[in-house]
C-alpha cells in the first residue's frame, strides 16, 4: 500500500486508483439538538467514506433555536466558505448550492471538480424571489459541473428546467438505506387485533397530514370494513406539528411518538404494518422515510406522482392511489388491510436503493 501527499492530504492509492479528496457542503447537519436536521447529509458522508474516499465537511451548525439564531449561524457559514481554499479539493460535492453561492461565487472557477447533488427546494423554492436567485445561482456554474439528483423524477424535473443534458445528469438515492439497520423485527405485531398505520413525515399539509384527519373521521367505517381496530402512529415533527397534534389528540386511535435521530426511527418502522405517505409536494425529489419503511419490511401507500412510482409496486412494496383523491386513498388502504402477507417491499430496496450500491456508485463517479 503506497501513499500520496498531496495538497495537504494524505490519500491511499488502491489497486491504481487514487482516493479522491471530498468537500461535502450542505446549509445543515444533524445534531443532538436537531436529530432530523438533513439527515441524509450524514448518509451521504458515511457512503461516500465507505467508498473509500476521503471526506471533509462543510456545513452549517444546525444546532440553533429560532430564526434569529438559525441566521447568525448562515452568517457564521457564509465566513467560512468565503474564507476556504476550494483548489483543494478534488471534488467539492454542493447540497443545496442556492443557499451558499453568494459566497462561494468566486472559489467556483478554481475547483477541479464542482458537484451540485439536487434537493427537492432547489428546483422548487418556496418563492419567486428565491426561484429568479437560484436561476442565477445555476448560470454561474462552470461548464463542466457534475450532477446529481435522488430520483429519475427529478432528473427530469432538472433537465426541464435548466436543460442540462440528462447524460450529464446521474441518478443517486442521497446516500442509501443501511439495509442492515433498517430491517423487518422479529416481534408480532399482534396483526389479528390491531392494524397500525405509521406516518413518519413532518406534520405539514404539504407531507399530506390533512389525509390523517380525513383517515380519522372516516376511521370506525374502514375499521368495520377491515374488521379490526386501527391505531394511527405519527412524530410530533413538523413545521406545522402544533396544529396537527391539537386535533390528532382528539382520537383515541391516534399515537404520538417524539421526535428521534434517524438511526432510531427503525423502531418506529418495526411498529406498524402500513406507511402511510400522501406527500403533495412536488419538491418530494424521492422519499427516504418510504424506502427506509420499506427496508424493514413495511408496505407504502403513496400517490401515483413524484417520485414514488419508482419504487412503489402493486402488490410488491406497496399501492398507489389517484393524489389528492381521499376516496381512492382509502380504498387502496383497505385493499392492502386485507392482502398484508403478499407485500414484500425490502426486496426493492435491496436491489436498488441499499447503500451498499450507492457506495459502488460513489466508488466510480469519485474516481
Amino acid at each position: 500500500m503506497a501513499y500520496l501527499i498531496s495538497l495537504n492530504f494524505i490519500t491511499k492509492v488502491a489497486g491504481g486508483n487514487k482516493v479522491s479528496v471530498i468537500l461535502l457542503m450542505n446549509n445543515g447537519y444533524p445534531t443532538e439538538q436537531n436529530p432530523k436536521h438533513s439527515s441524509y447529509i450524514k448518509s451521504i458522508k458515511e457512503s461516500l467514506e465507505a467508498a473509500g474516499h476521503k471526506v471533509e465537511l462543510c456545513c452549517l451548525n444546525s444546532n440553533f433555536k429560532g430564526k434569529f439564531q438559525h441566521f447568525l449561524r448562515y452568517l457564521k457559514y457564509y465566513l467560512v466558505i468565503y474564507k476556504n481554499d476550494f483548489s483543494r479539493y478534488d471534488y467539492v460535492l454542493m447540497n443545496h448550492y442556492g443557499h451558499f453561492s453568494l459566497p462561494i461565487f468566486k472559489s467556483l472557477s478554481k475547483m477541479k471538480q464542482p458537484v451540485i447533488h439536487w434537493h427537492g427546494e432547489d428546483l422548487f423554492p418556496k418563492s419567486s424571489k428565491l426561484n429568479w436567485f437560484f436561476n442565477k445561482s445555476v448560470s454561474a456554474l462552470p461548464a463542466h459541473t457534475k450532477h446529481i439528483t435522488p430520483s429519475n423524477y427529478f432528473k427530469q424535473q432538472l433537465f426541464e428546467k435548466y436543460k442540462i443534458p440528462l447524460t450529464e445528469i446521474f441518478v443517486s438515492p442521497s446516500g442509501g438505506i443501511d439495509t442492515s439497520l433498517f430491517t423487518s423485527s422479529n416481534n408480532s405485531k399482534n396483526k389479528d387485533e390491531v392494524l397500525r398505520l405509521g406516518f413518519g413525515s413532518g406534520l405539514t399539509a404539504g407531507k399530506g397530514a390533512d389525509f390523517l384527519l380525513k383517515l380519522l373521521e372516516n376511521i370506525k367505517q374502514i375499521e368495520k370494513v377491515i374488521g379490526r381496530k386501527i391505531e394511527l402512529h405519527y412524530i410530533y415533527y413538523g413545521a406545522e406539528k402544533n396544529r396537527y397534534d391539537l386535533i390528532l389528540q382528539q382520537f383515541e386511535q391516534s399515537k404520538r411518538w417524539d421526535v428521534m435521530p434517524s438511526d432510531k426511527m427503525v423502531l418506529f418502522y418495526q411498529s406498524i404494518d402500513i406507511l402511510l405517505f400522501p406527500t403533495a409536494r412536488k419538491q418530494e425529489s424521492l422519499g427516504l422515510v418510504s424506502l427506509e419503511a420499506m427496508s424493514c419490511n413495511v408496505p407504502v401507500l403513496g400517490p401515483n406522482a413524484y417520485a414514488v412510482p419508482e419504487y412503489v409496486q402493486s402488490l410488491k412494496s406497496g399501492e398507489i392511489f389517484m393524489q389528492g383523491d381521499f376516496d381512492d386513498f382509502k380504498k387502496q388502504l383497505i385493499y392492502m388491510a386485507t392482502h398484508l402477507s403478499g407485500y414484500h417491499p425490502r426486496v426493492i430496496v435491496i436491489s436498488n436503493y441499499a447503500k451498499s450500491s450507492v457506495v459502488n456508485f460513489y466508488r466510480q463517479f469519485f474516481s
